[in-house]
C-alpha cells in the first residue's frame, strides 16, 4: 500500500507543471511548509521547477526572493 502511494505521488508530480507546483509553494502557510513542499519533490523536478522559478517569478516581491535567498545550486534544495 505504501509503495502504491509513493508511486502514486510521484505519478501527480511528474503530471504538474512548475508553475503549479510554485502556486502550491506560494499558498504554504509558513517559509518552512514552502521549503518541504519543494524538498519533497524528485531532484529531477526540483531542477526544472527551480529553473522555472528563477527564470519566471519576480525577484522583488512575495516568495519569489525567499526562494533564491534559499535555494542550494549545489544540492537543489531549500535550505534554512
Amino acid at each position: 500500500a505504501e509503495q502504491m502511494k509513493a508511486r502514486r505521488e510521484k505519478n501527480e508530480e511528474s503530471r504538474m507543471s512548475p508553475s503549479d507546483i510554485w502556486r502550491q509553494m506560494e499558498q504554504a502557510p509558513t517559509e518552512e511548509a514552502m521549503f518541504a513542499c519543494f524538498n519533497a519533490l524528485s531532484e529531477t523536478k526540483r531542477l526544472e521547477v527551480a529553473e522555472w522559478i528563477l527564470t519566471h517569478v519576480s525577484m522583488f516581491k512575495g516568495r519569489g526572493p525567499v526562494f533564491a535567498e534559499h535555494y542550494n545550486l549545489v544540492t537543489h534544495m531549500l535550505e534554512e
